[in-house]
């Protein structure tokens, strides 16, 4: 007869429900931890990917705590290369404010994800698609001016403008698209939606946004 024979069952299902406790309190204490600390080392890394780690609650969704890593990651590069650009002297917004900017932003966009959902409503491709080339034709390139000679503009090419956004913010052009241009695109669509529909105002619109992120129905679990 063995050991385990030898337990009643019992007392197993009780030393295992233990155990099971035990792991989880200790995985559930690692993310509160995580959290408390804004961790974005390798472990807090690996953990956050393996683990569906909640950064806010937005109505009925949640900000993902990757995701907001993802968005530390943005901004750590983007402030090292101002801090490398800027003159002597000159006061740049610090990393703390930058980090709850980009929080923010994607708590906002977390609950306008919803109400384009709710409305059935999506950005058109060709509106995507156009306002592409409006940043290209934006980000034009002066090519040099020779004694006093009228300046000459480029448009660049969405593979230079990606290797841009790759240098400065570390996005593919198609994560740049998604992160940026489609929410950007989507709060604008719905807010002339509202305007159309409802007869509300640009500022009226923003204001009910605004009371929304501020009630009780968005949980932050993250504290600057």
């Amino acid at each position: 007869m063995s050991v385990f024979q030898a337990v009643p069952r019992s007392l197993l299902r009780v030393a295992v429900g233990m155990m099971v406790g035990m792991v989880l309190a200790a995985f559930f204490a690692t993310g509160a931890l995580i959290l408390d600390r804004q961790a974005t080392g390798p472990w807090a890394t690996r953990y956050a990917e393996a683990v569906p780690l909640p950064a806010a609650r937005v109505g009925k969704r949640f900000v993902l705590y990757r995701d907001v890593m993802q968005r530390w990651e943005t901004v750590d590069r983007f402030l090292a290369i101002e801090e490398g650009r800027a003159p002597a002297g000159q006061v740049l917004r610090t990393r703390t404010e930058l980090r709850q900017e980009a929080y923010e932003q994607l708590i906002r966009e977390t609950h306008l994800a919803a109400l384009a959902e709710e409305q059935a409503f999506t950005v058109p491709p060709e509106v995507i698609e156009a306002n592409i080339q409006h940043l290209l034709a934006q980000a034009s390139t002066t090519v040099g001016v020779v004694e006093g000679a009228a300046q000459e503009a480029s448009v660049p090419t969405v593979q230079e403008l990606s290797d841009y956004l790759l240098a400065t913010f570390g996005w593919t052009f198609d994560e740049f698209r998604e992160r940026i241009l489609v929410p950007a695109l989507r709060e604008e669509g719905l807010a002339q939606r509202m305007m159309t529909t409802n007869g509300t105002t640009l500022d009226a619109w923003r204001a009910d946004v605004d009371t929304f992120l501020r009630s009780e129905q968005v949980k932050r679990y993250l504290q600057f």
